[in-house]
């Protein structure tokens, strides 16, 4: 994984994004996943100590950004919502 992105970023993010702008910002995601109706970007970001990575999610709704954080910060983007959802990562 060549990810450099700081976790801190993140705070050039704005909801409503484009998938194009949040590339802009964070680069290609590392994995993603899509379900009918809503699609989440990972990403493994830098943290600010610069010694880990920490798990990123943005989830594009009508393919903008509808939410975004570390993952488990908020319920639609914690890990178990998606799999219970059987969304098919890409």
């Amino acid at each position: 994984m060549g990810c450099t992105t700081m976790i801190s970023a993140t705070n050039k993010l704005n909801i409503g994004m484009s998938k194009q702008e949040v590339i802009g910002v964070l680069g290609e995601p590392q994995s993603s996943k899509a379900s009918e109706n809503e699609e989440v970007w990972e990403y493994q970001l830098l943290a600010t100590d610069l010694r880990e990575h920490e798990e990123f999610w943005a989830v594009f709704k009508d393919g903008r950004l509808a939410q975004y954080g570390k993952a488990g910060d908020f319920l639609s983007a914690s890990p178990g919502h998606h799999r219970r959802h059987d969304m098919k990562e890409r």
